[in-house]
């Protein structure tokens, strides 16, 4: 009871605090950006493009341009608020179809639109190992001394390889980052660092990895998913099956949100969000 009773025994955060604050924003107990307090919306919104973020069903979405993204926990669903990230590029074109701007490698099979991906679509490739240790690569143009990230989907039900390598070309040769297929865990790591492993569904992980480009190997450098038999080996894993979605090369030392491309790379703009002016 008490003079306050009115404001705030009607809210159980309030109740808790006794007392109603100024402003309340709830992004991932509201999904808005609306300010609980007043009831109306006090943040301005704005990003230049479309972008991608995980839905309540833990499939992707894509919002369209000044459109804010509330993410969740792909696996759990729950809400975790709104999604602010920097502008990034995708440099890998075709980031979906590896039938098509991807070198495929010596004997490997590409087989497109197999299985469902992540944003709930038949577009998921695979490809068969073939006897070659070289593996469906993709060249990029990267700068001196920067830090770039290699994230993508991997359905393990499958990928019967036994390890994935993820081998990117530098002016000395190369750096490679190796993955157990069985163990869900990365391996060797040569010159590699920041993996990451994130379940997002039945059976299907993001994986990631950062790699740093020394002072002298800026230029058209490629990037290579692979298949080999062993832990830091170079032996392909020949007839075995890695199945792959949502490939994305992008200058910065952590992987962001999904960024789709097609016969061009593509850039996701800057999310931003203020409160200015009278509404501050």
């Amino acid at each position: 009871g008490g003079a306050l009773a009115g404001g705030w025994t009607r809210n159980a955060l309030w109740k808790t605090a006794r007392a109603v604050p100024s402003l309340d924003l709830r992004f991932a107990d509201n999904k808005s950006l609306g300010d609980a307090v007043g009831g109306g919306s006090l943040v301005t919104f704005t990003r230049t493009s479309s972008g991608t973020y995980v839905g309540s069903d833990g499939l992707l979405k894509t919002a369209t341009t000044n459109e804010a993204r509330f993410d969740h926990n792909p696996t759990t669903g729950e809400s975790l608020g709104l999604l602010v990230e920097e502008a990034r590029t995708n440099l890998l074109l075709q980031s979906e179809d590896l039938a098509t701007t991807w070198t495929p490698g010596t004997g490997n099979v590409i087989t497109a639109n197999t299985w469902t991906a992540p944003d709930g679509t038949l577009t998921g490739d695979q490809f068969t190992v073939g006897t070659a240790s070289t593996a469906p690569s993709q060249s990029v143009t990267v700068a001196a001394s920067s830090s770039y990230t290699l994230s993508f989907y991997l359905n393990t039900l499958l990928t019967s390889s036994a390890f994935l390598r993820l081998r990117f070309t530098t002016s000395a040769g190369s750096t490679s980052a190796f993955f157990n297929v069985s163990t869900l865990a990365f391996g060797t790591l040569n010159g590699i660092t920041n993996p990451t492993v994130q379940r997002v569904g039945a059976n299907i992980y993001k994986l990631s990895v950062t790699h740093t480009y020394d002072a002298v190997s800026a230029g058209s450098r490629s990037v290579a998913i692979g298949s080999v038999t062993t832990d830091n080996g170079g032996t392909a894993d020949t007839g075995k099956i890695v199945a792959i979605w949502g490939m994305q090369y992008e200058l910065g030392a952590f992987p962001t949100s999904y960024i789709p491309t097609t016969t061009a790379t593509v850039t996701r703009a800057a999310d931003v969000a203020s409160i200015t002016g009278s509404n501050f």
